[in-house]
């Protein structure tokens, strides 16, 4: 069979070709597989593609790659898999790369991965997509990832995830950043949170936002805090917004401030508290007023404090009151002295 040439080869014709042995096929060069017609490829089964040398499977023609069916690449071992280019690899149809396994997926090279066009990845089955290595997943362009189906990001693993560049995690459309899992975004590194753009973090659900931790938080941008929304922000836990910088709570909205609870504001630090703006503490109602400790009451500046309503003012406590200097009571419009309390007047 090895004398044959490639014209010879060809001129068998299928019937032909199919009748050959699976020793006889072992004997074929790499030229005479090279020359062999789509449809003689056809009449390959697994066991035949399984037996053909790592020499012979290289010589396989774009074209036969094309061909070669859901039955036929189960028959690729993973050693075959490593050699074949990326030119022939790309050349594999969707359903023959859905029906590739885990571990022939894992044998992909990152250039293999790299040359796939966004519809085949889409075609590889979320049960293998999982076994795919961080390698392989930095190789993906940003068009790829955003490529992805939902389902697709859903499944892959922390490690996987925690590795994706700051590129990919940018290229996220907001339908996978609404189909990532809580495991996933809480595992998020400082410097994928921050290359998060205000669409994404305005598209990520309450539960995700709610196991964001401190060191996250505490990387997010003013702009992005804004972003997350009163709902989003309402879901932050307690113990996570002790996480925000000054500046950050600077560029809270008024919105976001109101849906903070008296727990809340307790457990605020001095510094947070001072770096309230005038308008967060116009919106303190008379339940988040309580949550100011005196220690609080005296690092809030006249100016801040005479912005408080008075039905805030009036919800002030004998020791809220008596912490206040005298340049703040002096700060206190007319209608704000009356709003204090019996308690609150003995105060200077």
């Amino acid at each position: 069979m090895g004398a044959l040439t490639s014209s010879q080869v060809i001129a068998l014709g299928t019937t032909s070709f199919d009748s050959l042995t699976t020793t006889t096929l072992q004997g074929l060069g790499t030229s005479q597989i090279a020359a062999l017609t789509t449809t003689q490829i056809g009449t390959l089964d697994s066991a035949e593609i399984a037996l053909l040398s790592t020499d012979q499977i290289a010589a396989l023609t774009t074209a036969a790659m094309a061909v070669l069916n859901t039955s036929q690449v189960l028959g690729l071992g993973t050693d075959d898999i490593l050699i074949l280019s990326s030119t022939q690899v790309k050349s594999l149809t969707t359903a023959a790369i859905a029906a590739l396994d885990s571990a022939q997926i894992a044998a992909l090279e990152t250039d293999d991965i790299a040359a796939f066009s966004t519809t085949q990845l889409r075609a590889i089955e979320t049960v293998d997509i999982d076994n795919l290595t961080t390698d392989q997943i930095q190789a993906m362009s940003t068009t790829q990832i955003a490529g992805l189906t939902t389902d697709q990001i859903n499944v892959l693993t922390t490690v996987e995830t925690s590795n994706l560049t700051t590129a990919q995690i940018r290229a996220l459309t907001t339908n996978e950043i609404v189909a990532m899992n809580t495991d996933q975004v809480s595992t998020l590194t400082t410097d994928q949170i921050q290359a998060l753009t205000t669409t994404q973090l305005a598209k990520m659900e309450t539960v995700d936002i709610a196991v964001l931790t401190t060191d996250q938080l505490g990387a997010l941008t003013s702009s992005q805090v804004v972003a997350l929304g009163t709902t989003g922000f309402d879901s932050i836990t307690t113990t996570t917004l002790q996480g925000l910088g000054t500046s950050q709570i600077a560029a809270l909205t008024t919105s976001q401030i109101g849906t903070l609870t008296s727990e809340e504001i307790a457990i605020f630090s001095t510094d947070q508290i001072s770096a309230l703006t005038t308008a967060a503490i116009n919106v303190l109602t008379t339940t988040q007023v309580a949550g100011l400790g005196t220690d609080d009451i005296q690092i809030l500046s006249s100016t801040q404090l005479k912005n408080l309503t008075t039905t805030a003012i009036a919800a002030l406590d004998s020791a809220q009151i008596a912490s206040l200097e005298t340049d703040d009571i002096a700060a206190f419009s007319s209608v704000g002295k009356a709003s204090f309390t019996q308690d609150g007047a003995v105060k200077k």
